[in-house]
């Protein structure tokens, strides 16, 4: 593969995986209850509303670079690190599974960067940078609330 084709492809997963978290996050902005609610209804909003930011930030990436980006939510489904599927119950599952995902979207991101400055592409390594330096503080924000979760966990893309 070549290295701009794969940079694309690397993008394409990153916005994919935006695209579902975005959605797992407004699911349980909804669907939290308990006597957290109040503080998760609006931490997981203020998720969603992050990760759209971001997604649009990826995918306008793609189309100034002379791609295309994902059209659908199947595509987005079917290319995503992260897998759909219902809410679980309970808001630290909840949690939980958001601060798992984030892992998961950084993932993404590393591998973005690794193809990035392989291809010598500022603007799409500023890109990135920016957005595992948000994702990771969420998700220790996010594991910082739920009592005895690890503070942090670093996943790394392989050479990285």
């Amino acid at each position: 593969m070549n290295v701009s084709r794969n940079l694309e492809t690397r993008l394409r997963e990153a916005l994919a995986t935006h695209v579902v978290l975005y959605q797992k996050a407004r699911a349980f902005h909804w669907l939290v209850t308990g006597r957290d609610f109040f503080a998760l209804h609006e931490r997981f909003e203020a998720l969603y509303t992050d990760l759209a930011d971001a997604a649009d930030a990826l995918a306008e990436r793609i189309v100034a670079r002379g791609g295309r980006p994902l059209e659908t939510l199947a595509e987005a489904v079917g290319a995503s690190r992260v897998a759909e599927g219902p809410a679980p119950e309970g808001a630290t599952e909840m949690v939980r599974e958001i601060a798992d995902a984030l892992d998961e979207t950084v993932a993404a991101l590393r591998h973005v960067l690794e193809a990035a400055r392989e291809s010598d592409d500022v603007a799409t390594t500023s890109l990135a940078e920016g957005l595992v330096e948000r994702h990771e503080k969420n998700a220790w924000m996010f594991r910082a609330f739920v009592s005895g979760a690890p503070a942090a966990r670093t996943v790394r893309a392989p050479g990285a």
